[in-house]
């Protein structure tokens, strides 16, 4: 197959929304050293999608899910330090309408996990 048949290929599945490409960057190899996951209970007659929102525009954060279980909402931030950290959480996290209680966990390494489709091995 040459080369023009597999770039012809690729923009004809990304133009239907078949793939797409992503790239996954550490955050801290780009000088942000803490990392952390915010775990929030949300109350207070706000959805959990209002949170998420709010938290989604926030310049720290890298990453929202709406969950089920203990808590309603994860997010991921990214901070210079954990004096970042601290103000990110208390400044801009507490305060949001909704946010009734917070449990944060700082990274102390960031493993990944190389990503394979769903129901193929790699070889």
């Amino acid at each position: 197959i040459s080369e023009s048949q597999v770039r012809n290929r690729f923009n004809a599945m990304a133009a239907d929304g078949v793939i797409s490409v992503i790239a996954i960057v550490n955050p801290m190899s780009l000088g942000y050293g803490t990392v952390a996951w915010v775990a929030v209970r949300v109350g207070g007659g706000v959805s959990a999608r209002d949170v998420a929102d709010g938290l989604s525009g926030l310049s720290h954060v890298t990453y929202v899910a709406i969950c089920a279980g203990r808590f309603d909402v994860f997010t991921e931030i990214a901070c210079r330090d954990e004096t970042e950290l601290l103000a990110v959480v208390d400044d801009d996290i507490r305060p949001l309408d909704g946010v009734m209680s917070i449990e944060v966990s700082i990274y102390q390494h960031l493993h990944y996990k190389r990503l394979t489709p769903t129901g193929r091995s790699r070889t």
